[in-house]
């Protein structure tokens, strides 16, 4: 919800909803208040379920360039992280986790002996410190830049960081066979899903529900469901 909205706008699984904002002004209002909110700032914007509202920062993913979606941010690398140290330290693996500790750690103490230099090295080679030297990445070298969307959606569900997603001027970057690929899996998923457009495009409206801001912020709602 937000002051210039009659109403708020709803977001229900698997349908992607588009705001579009003619005004220069407005466009700009609404995306830097969904960047600060993200950050865990204050905004005008209001997110909410069953009735009490809820923080941004722990439920929306703002994505402002939509060809370079972002798998390296602290919040997803620290999941993956805590996610693999906890894997590392189970029952399955925490044998194999031991061993290669101490491995490392005969390893350097003979390197250092035959390098012959004042250097010492920390005896608690930790399993954080192994998993940040290696440098651990999301594998999308061979997606398309659809594929690549549909990931960052993914992980930032499968590690429970998001339940909306907010695309900025994404329908300018894809054509209508490429939006179409998307739309069809934030259904099959069951994304919530809100586009942030400045221009209102005729194509996948009959997909979409639409609120529409003219550039006199004249309100216009299109009803269309997917």
């Amino acid at each position: 919800m937000h002051p210039s909205f009659s109403s708020p706008i709803v977001l229900e699984e698997g349908r992607v909803n588009v705001l579009v904002a003619e005004s220069p002004e407005l466009y700009r209002s609404l995306l830097l208040d969904l960047t600060a909110q993200c950050a865990g700032q204050e905004g005008e914007l209001i997110l909410s379920r069953d009735f009490s509202v809820v923080p941004m920062s722990k439920n929306v993913a703002l994505l402002r360039e939509p060809l370079f979606p972002d798998f390296g941010s602290r919040k997803i690398v620290n999941s993956f992280l805590s996610g693999l140290e906890k894997t590392a330290m189970g029952d399955s693996l925490c044998t194999d986790t031991y061993n290669l500790q101490s491995a490392l750690a005969g390893y350097f103490e003979k390197l250092l002996y035959a390098f012959d230099a004042p250097l010492k090295v920390d005896a608690d080679v930790s399993v954080s410190a192994l998993l940040k030297a290696a440098n651990l990445q999301v594998d999308t070298e061979d997606s398309t830049p659809v594929e690549r969307l549909s990931t960052w959606m993914e992980v930032h569900t499968s590690l429970r960081l998001a339940n909306v997603f907010v695309f900025a001027n994404l329908k300018s970057c894809f054509s209508t066979s490429e939006l179409k690929k998307l739309y069809r899996e934030i259904r099959l998923k069951k994304y919530r899903v809100l586009l942030l457009e400045p221009v209102l495009y005729d194509n996948l409206r009959a997909e979409e529900c639409t609120l529409l801001f003219d550039a006199d912020l004249c309100e216009v709602i299109n009803e269309t469901e997917n």
